[in-house]
């Protein structure tokens, strides 16, 4: 399948399926599908732009589920929010998603 990357303000389709762009993100992952649930309910309780997603191949957690944030989006302390919720994470990476 040909990958196509488009701008942040562009989708189109392309056989059916929209594609998107893939914009530059930190997702965390985690040991159980209750601390993935767990950290989008906080996230969602302290305004922190995410949402879960399936685990992206390129990484591996115990659950199978990741939070996805937008780097743009993410607020100056973002580590300390992440910290303060005493959820258990498996990884934080970066990368295009």
């Amino acid at each position: 399948m040909n990958q196509t990357t488009l701008s942040p303000s562009l989708s189109k389709r392309n056989g059916g399926h929209i594609l998107r762009a893939k914009l530059p993100c930190l997702i965390l992952t985690f040991y159980t599908t209750a601390d993935a649930i767990a950290f989008e309910e906080y996230a969602k309780e302290k305004k922190l732009s995410g949402r879960l997603i399936p685990i992206p191949r390129e990484l591996s957690a115990g659950c199978g589920m990741a939070f996805r944030i937008e780097k743009s989006l993410l607020p100056p302390d973002y580590n300390r929010l992440i910290t303060d919720s005493r959820i258990s994470i498996q990884e934080f990476s970066e990368m295009d998603y």
